[in-house]
């Protein structure tokens, strides 16, 4: 590490090419497995409660395909509770 702390191309050159233990190879690839499962998982479609399109959703808590559609369930939601 150079003074100010901050890693060189040299050092980052130097560490990478040392061979990582068989326990840090082992977690990496334990770390990619788990990942792929809980993307895979994750990116499962769902239907859309605003207009009832399938759409694949780019976080795990998304519920609506758009913006338009998380409106337009939050508006109906709004109305039902008012309503009764």
């Amino acid at each position: 590490m150079s003074s100010r702390g901050v890693v060189t191309t040299h050092e980052l050159a130097r560490t990478l090419k040392s061979k990582p233990s068989v326990d840090v190879t082992a977690a990496w690839f334990q770390g990619m497995a788990d990942n792929y499962e809980r993307m895979s998982r994750d990116s499962l479609a769902r239907v859309c409660p605003g207009c009832g399109n399938l759409f694949v959703p780019t976080r795990s808590d998304r519920m609506t395909c758009s913006n338009v559609c998380r409106q337009r369930v939050y508006r109906n939601q709004v109305r039902d509770r008012v309503s009764s």
